[in-house]
C-alpha cells in the first residue's frame, strides 16, 4: 500500500531497477513521536519492492557531512543512475554557512545498491555564471538553485544528459524558474548548455523527470503556490499544487508546454515527486501522497507517503496517469460484482427526495426533479475499489458516494456537468474540497473509480487519474449512487475490499 519508513514521513522520491527489484530512495522526516533521530530525518532512505506496492524499508544510504562541510544540512533530491556495473547517487549539498542558499550536486557511487561512499571531488554541478544564477551572481534574497538533478542516456552518442531545478538572471522570481541543462561523458565532469526549459512564468519549477514516448521528449516537473504566484493552471485556477508536462523533439529541447498539460494536481497541498522508471516493460510513475495532523480534515500539511504505482501513457497526444489495476489484481473481496445490483438500504437525510428507482435491463436508472437523491447500500469498509458506468442523460450532476453514516451525511464524488468538473465534497453540503476541470457530455457514458486506502483517496475517469487527496473520515454503514436535478443510469456497480493483510499500517 502507500509507503513511509517506520517513524517517518517520505518527501522526494526517486527510483531505480535492478533484475527483479526496484530501489527507492527518498527524503524523510519525523512522524510525531517518532523514536527516529534528526540525523536519520535529514539522510537519504532506501526501500526495495518487486511489485511496486510492497516496500521493505533498508538502513539510510546517505547522512550528511560533518558541521561546517557544504552538505551539513539535509541531504535534498536527486536521481540514480547505472552505467557499466557501476551505480551513481546524485543529491542536493547544502550547507549551514550560507542557511542553506547556495545548492550544489554531489555523488556517491555504489558497486551493489546497498552501500555507497561519497565522491571526494564533490560538488560535480555548480550552475555556470554564463547561464544560470550561481554562487558569484545568485538570485534575489542571495538564492542559488541547483537541485533535484535527474540524468539521461544521450540518444545521439554515449553521453549523459542531466537535468536540474535552476535560475536565470530575472528581474521578477517567476522570470527566472528553469529546467537547466548539462552534459557529460564521465557522469563527473558536466558542461552546462542553454536552459532546457524555460516558461518564464512560475516562481519554481522543480523536481524534473526526463523520457521519451510515443517519438517525443516528455519533460514533467512540479508548481505549486506556495513558492511565490498563483492561478498557474491554465483554465483551472482553483488547483494550488501539480505537475505538468512539456513536449520537445530533441532531448536538450527547448521544451514547450501542450494546452491541458496537467499530469497530476490538487486544489491542497498535495501530489510530490512525480518521477518515472520503466517496469517489466512499461513506464510507471510514483509520487508523495501527503498527510494532514493530526490526521483530521483541515489539519496541519504535512509530507507523506509514496502512492501506489500509475501507469504513464500517451492517448490522443495526451501524457497522462492510468489506473495500473494493481491493486484491484490483489482484492480477495468482490462484495458486489459486475452484473449484480445493490440492495437499497436506508440511510438517509430526514428530508432527503427518495427519487424515482428501476432496474432496466441490468442497470439502475435514476430520476428526480427538484434535488439530488440517493440509492443506498450497506457495506462498512475502510480500503476498497468502488466503480460504475455512469451515463445522466439530462441534469446537473451524477455520482458515487461512500463512506456514509446512519444519519445519512458522508463524501460524494461527482460528475459535476454545470461546472464541467469532477468534484469531491461532502453530504449534505457538497462543499467542493478537491476538483478539476473536464468536459462531460450528456448521454456519455464515463467509467468512475474511487480507490480508498484509508485516507488516501484517487478518483479516475475512464481510468484516468484525475483527483487525488487526503480524507480522514471514516469507513461508515453504507455508499451510494447519486443523481442531481436530472435523469441518469448506473451499470457494472463493483465494490471490492483491498485485502486487510496487504496494508501497510
Amino acid at each position: 500500500m502507500n509507503y513511509h519508513p517506520q517513524g517517518m514521513h517520505t518527501w522526494d522520491a526517486w527510483y531505480w531497477p535492478a533484475g527483479d527489484v526496484v530501489h527507492a530512495f527518498y527524503l524523510q522526516r519525523k512522524r510525531p513521536d517518532s523514536t527516529r533521530t534528526d540525523r536519520e530525518a535529514d539522510s537519504i532512505g532506501h526501500a526495495i519492492s518487486t511489485n511496486l506496492v510492497d516496500w521493505e524499508e533498508l538502513p539510510n544510504v546517505l547522512e550528511p557531512g560533518e558541521p561546517g562541510s557544504l552538505e551539513d544540512l539535509t541531504l535534498y533530491t536527486g536521481c540514480t543512475f547505472e552505467n557499466e556495473g557501476k551505480y551513481y547517487l546524485y543529491y542536493t549539498m547544502r550547507s549551514s554557512t550560507d542557511n542553506g542558499l547556495t545548492q550544489r550536486i554531489g555523488v556517491a557511487f555504489s558497486d551493489d545498491l546497498y552501500s555507497w561512499s561519497k565522491y571526494e571531488g564533490n560538488p560535480v554541478i555548480v550552475p555556470d555564471p554564463r547561464w544560470y544564477n550561481g554562487i558569484d551572481n545568485p538570485a534575489q534574497w542571495g538564492i542559488v538553485d541547483c537541485r533535484d538533478l535527474v540524468v539521461v542516456s544521450s540518444p545521439y552518442d554515449d553521453g549523459f544528459y542531466g537535468f536540474y531545478a535552476a535560475r536565470i538572471p530575472s528581474e521578477e522570481t517567476p522570470e527566472g524558474a528553469v529546467i537547466a541543462c548539462v552534459y557529460s561523458r564521465d557522469l563527473l565532469t558536466w558542461e552546462h548548455r542553454p536552459p532546457a526549459f524555460a516558461p518564464g512564468k512560475y516562481a519554481i519549477v522543480e523536481v524534473p523527470d526526463v523520457f521519451w514516448m510515443d517519438g517525443k521528449w516528455y519533460m514533467t516537473c512540479l508548481l505549486n503556490n506556495m513558492c511565490g504566484n498563483r492561478n498557474q493552471f491554465p483554465g483551472q485556477p482553483e488547483l494550488t499544487m501539480g505537475t505538468i508536462y512539456a513536449v520537445s523533439d530533441r532531448i536538450e529541447g527547448p521544451y514547450v508546454e501542450q494546452e491541458d498539460n496537467i499530469l497530476l494536481a490538487s486544489r491542497g497541498f498535495n501530489g510530490l515527486s512525480c518521477r518515472s522508471l520503466i517496469f517489466k516493460g512499461e513506464r510507471y510513475v510514483l509520487y508523495t501522497q501527503t498527510e494532514r495532523l493530526p490526521r483530521i480534515e483541515g489539519g496541519q500539511v504535512a509530507v507523506g507517503s509514496i502512492a501506489t504505482p500509475k501507469k504513464l501513457q500517451v492517448v490522443e497526444g495526451k501524457l497522462g496517469l492510468f489506473d495500473s489495476d494493481m491493486l484491484g489484481k490483489r482484492t480477495a473481496v468482490a462484495l458486489l460484482g459486475a452484473g449484480e445490483l445493490p440492495v437499497r438500504s436506508e440511510s438517509r437525510m430526514r428530508y432527503e427526495t427518495g427519487g424515482r428507482w428501476s432496474e432496466v435491463d441490468g442497470r439502475l436508472e435514476g430520476e428526480v426533479r427538484t434535488s439530488w437523491c440517493r440509492y443506498s447500500f450497506d457495506f462498512k469498509v475502510d480500503y476498497f475499489i468502488l466503480e460504475a458506468i455512469v451515463r445522466l442523460n439530462q441534469g446537473a450532476a451524477i455520482g458515487l458516494t461512500f463512506r456514509q453514516n446512519a444519519k445519512g451525511a458522508g463524501s460524494a464524488v461527482l460528475f459535476d456537468y454545470d461546472r464541467q468538473m469532477v468534484t469531491f465534497g461532502d453530504i449534505p453540503m457538497f462543499r467542493i474540497l478537491d476538483g478539476r476541470q473536464v468536459k462531460l457530455i450528456h448521454g456519455i457514458k464515463y467509467h468512475i473509480k474511487i480507490i480508498a486506502k484509508a485516507e488516501y483517496i484517487e478518483v479516475y475517469m475512464n481510468d484516468l487519474l484525475i483527483l487525488q487527496f487526503v480524507s480522514y473520515t471514516e469507513a461508515a454503514e453504507s455508499f451510494g449512487l447519486l443523481v442531481d436535478r436530472g435523469s441518469g443510469s448506473f451499470e457494472n456497480i463493483r465494490l471490492s475490499q483491498i485485502v486487510e493483510s496487504d496494508v501497510d499500517e
